[in-house]
Formats: C-alpha cells, structure tokens, sequence
C-alpha cells in the first residue's frame, strides 16, 4: 500500500504541525503533501520545516477542492487521504488498512471522525438553516451527529480517503465550488457512477472544527455567505434552475421576515442586545453575498459557483 495524504492549507500555521505530527505518527510511511492557499501567515515557512512535507504553494486562494485536487495530482500513492489542517489522526490499523486498499471497486471511504458525517435533508430545510442558523446561539452544544442510512447521507471532506485513480477518473472535486458543498456533490457523483460510499474505522481521529484558518472567527460571515452560495450552486446543478431561483427567492422572503422581526425585538428590553447583534450578523452575511453576486466572469472571482451568483444577483 503506499498512501498520500493532501493538506489543504489557509493561514493554518497554528494547527498545521499537530496535524502533521499526527499523520507522521500514525502513517510513517505515507507521502504528505500540504497545498498551500496563498497564507499571509507562517505555514508556508512552517512547511518548510517539516520533515518530509511536500508544498506546493498557490498564489491566491484557489478553493478547497480545487487544491485538493492539486494534491492528488502531484500524488505518488495509489490511494490518497485528504485532511483538514485542524483534524488530528488519533488511531490507525495500518493491516486492516492495507487491507482494505486492496477492495475493488473502492469508492468514497469516511473515516472516524466526530461530525464526520452529514444527514442529506431537504432542500427547504437547508434553506432555513441557512437563512436562520446565525440565530442560534453560540453558547449551545453541536447538535449529534445521526448515524447514517441508506444513501440520504454524505462524509465531510475534513477528513476522506480515495483510490486516486477513481478520484481523478471521476474529475475530483468539481471546480466551481470555492467552499462547501464540494463533498456532497462529489458523493453524489460517486454512487452516481455505482462506487460505493461507505465508513472506514481503520482510521480514527479528532476535529477541533472551524480551527482550520486564523481567519475563522474574523470571517463568520465569509464562510456562512460561501456555505448558502454553495447551495444555490448544489441545487442548480443536482435539481436544476427552477428549483435554484425558487430557493433563492424563498430564501430573501425569509431574510426580509427575519431582519423586521429582529428590528422589533431590539426594543424588547433584555433580548435587544442579541437581536441587535443577531441582525448586523444577517446583515453582514447578506453583504458578502451581493458582494460577491457583483463579479462577473473573468474578474478576480474566477469562475467559483458562476450560476449561484447569476441567480443570487437577479432581484
């Protein structure tokens, strides 16, 4: 079996060594190479010092998946691990492992990993995650992940292992997302193509989520804004404009609701602070979104998500 393992990086200095202590540990065999996403911070000069790191640095930000797929290009092992820079491998049976490579047709294998994997809901109840899940408050605990059934789930791209010439024969991951959504997609092309998706616990670790960047907590309303664009994008491609411009419609009509009732509550007395926050949040969000649905092609946007914010754009 020879393994490589992709990082993908953003100004991930702060986690990027533990990461990499983990995987030398569990997999002292394996090939790792980080993809650096044009950080302002020290990773690349971190990576540098690593022992056994591979980089390739990009000069902008070019997206998680496309990085990824980077990585799988440049890639020497027969199958490929990709891990986030906040994930950390806490276990691995490399027998049962190399066993397991050995399985064909291979497919989009999960590893161990908390929230490592998703529910596939509804459409219209994406949408009121995404138009009201900024409301929820940030002291509350993560929701438990439900175990997986069927096919009406998905593995997180944290942390997923391939066969890298199934991976690269299947087109990685696709092109247009920048961030999010690109994990589900790339499942649904997977069992499109009769490749399994299935859970591995050869492989084990933990997640300190949302720790991937230094720009984490400066960029909430960067990272919601991609999250929602991702999904008129997942929509449009798997269920077709109509169902995309609805979406987004519903979507703006929910916005609107919310920001009144909002308005309201901050004259409540003791919630108006909250409600005060919780709407510049929205508002925020909102910003980014027509911010980026101000691109047009061929600008310094590239081409991520191009029909989302073609119909994000129409008012």
């Amino acid at each position: 079996m020879k393994l490589s393992v992709t990082i993908v990086a953003h100004n991930s200095a702060a986690v990027l060594e533990a990461c990499w202590r983990s995987v030398r540990s569990a997999m002292p065999s394996a090939e790792i190479i980080v993809v650096d996403n044009a950080s302002t911070d020290d990773t690349k000069r971190l990576c540098e010092g690593l022992d056994g790191v591979t980089l390739i640095a990009n000069a902008v930000n070019d997206g998680y998946g496309r990085a990824c797929n980077q990585g799988a290009a440049a890639a020497n092992g027969s199958h490929v691990l990709f891990v986030n820079p906040d994930v950390q491998l806490s276990a691995v049976d490399l027998t049962a492992l190399r066993a397991e490579t050995e399985t064909a047709p291979f497919g989009l294998v999960a590893p161990i990993l908390k929230h490592g994997t998703h529910a596939v809901p509804r459409w219209p109840v994406d949408l009121v995650r995404h138009v009201a899940g900024p409301l929820r408050p940030r002291e509350l605990p993560t929701l438990p992940t439900l175990p997986p059934r069927g096919d009406r789930w998905w593995p997180a791209g944290a942390l997923l292992l391939v066969d890298r010439q199934e991976f690269v024969g299947l087109g990685g991951f696709d092109r247009r997302f920048f961030l999010y959504y690109e994990d589900l997609d790339l499942t649904r092309r997977y069992r499109a193509a009769e490749l399994p998706v299935r859970i591995t616990r050869s492989v084990r670790a933990l997640h300190r989520r949302g720790r991937s960047s230094a720009d984490s907590e400066t960029g909430a309303a960067a990272r919601q804004g991609w999250s929602y664009i991702s999904w008129i994008a997942y929509l449009d491609i798997w269920y077709g404009p109509d169902t995309a411009q609805h979406a987004a419609q519903y979507a703006r009509r929910l916005r609107s609701g919310l920001n009144r009732t909002l308005q309201l509550l901050e004259r409540a007395g003791p919630i108006a602070h909250r409600a005060a926050r919780k709407r510049l949040e929205l508002a925020e969000i909102e910003a980014f979104v027509r911010w980026q649905c101000s691109f047009g092609p061929g600008t310094a946007a590239e081409d991520f998500c191009l029909r989302a914010r073609e119909i994000l754009g129409v008012r």
